[in-house]
């Protein structure tokens, strides 16, 4: 009898071990390309950004998705400045269109720009509105718009992450201001002595033979002058560590169980 509890703890420890991984995994590039909507192109830059893998080491997190035409609107724009812009689409908290729905009014969120160190007072956190059942997102800027309506859940796994589609781009105009590298000076020159005017006559010696003075050093652009190298840091500065967290919660408890088991036997 004994020994059928010791092996029915043991099953159940790695029966909740295996359920623990398929909880907490997921890959936000998968999701986005086996869903029925077209996310091809906002999937393939949020990989060539890095923020797929952000995404993908946080334990909690809701992903504001948008089909091709409207991630249309990042063409042109620096890798800088697309991370920007579509790390605003990425909520650091769990939110399905219920929960959403629950919100009184109106909620400010944190979003993923907001750990990059870069945002500037509310650049980092959207705004949440909730009126006559519709559900709009927009910059928590002052003065900003919501444009981007909530249109359906793509993939929703509780509490661990959200995928919903969105109906344009959240892109407020200070965040471009804001990211973008200072445009280059022009080397600053000093001008050159002009010649004089009329020659001397070449049978009027000179008084007193003029000075040797040092060549003058040859003009360049001032170290001032050059604009500041813009090195943006690709991955999230305060990105939790829950995964390992909970990893060892995990096994600690497993080991109790398995302790529990023996004593058993």
């Amino acid at each position: 009898m004994a020994l059928l509890n010791f092996s029915s703890l043991v099953a159940l420890c790695f029966t909740f071990l295996a359920l623990f991984s398929r909880v907490v995994a997921f890959n936000i590039t998968k999701i986005l390309s086996e869903s029925s909507g077209d996310f091809s192109t906002f999937n393939d830059l949020l990989t060539q950004t890095g923020l797929a893998g952000d995404i993908n080491s946080h334990s909690t997190i809701t992903v504001l998705a948008v089909d091709n035409g409207a991630a249309s609107a990042l063409n042109g724009k620096s890798k800088d400045l697309m991370r920007s812009y579509l790390s605003l689409h990425v909520i650091l908290d769990y939110f399905d269109k219920k929960k959403l729905g629950s919100i009184k009014k109106s909620q400010e969120v944190t979003t993923l720009f907001q750990s990059s160190g870069k945002a500037k007072g509310k650049q980092g956190y959207l705004n949440v509105t909730v009126t006559s059942g519709n559900i709009a997102f927009g910059s928590a800027i002052p003065g900003s718009s919501l444009d981007a309506n909530l249109e359906k859940e793509v993939k929703t796994q509780p509490y661990v992450i959200s995928v919903l589609q969105v109906s344009s781009l959240i892109m407020p105009p200070d965040l471009a201001n804001s990211t973008s590298p200072p445009p280059s000076k022009a080397p600053h020159k000093s001008p050159q002595s002009s010649p004089s005017a009329a020659p001397e006559p070449a049978g009027s010696p000179s008084k007193s033979p003029p000075s040797k003075k040092s060549p003058p050093s040859a003009d360049g652009p001032s170290s001032n002058d050059q604009p500041a190298a813009d090195s943006p840091s690709e991955g999230s500065a305060a990105a939790p560590a829950i995964h390992a967290k909970s990893s060892t919660s995990i096994l600690l408890l497993s080991l109790g169980l398995l302790s529990l088991a023996w004593s058993l036997a």
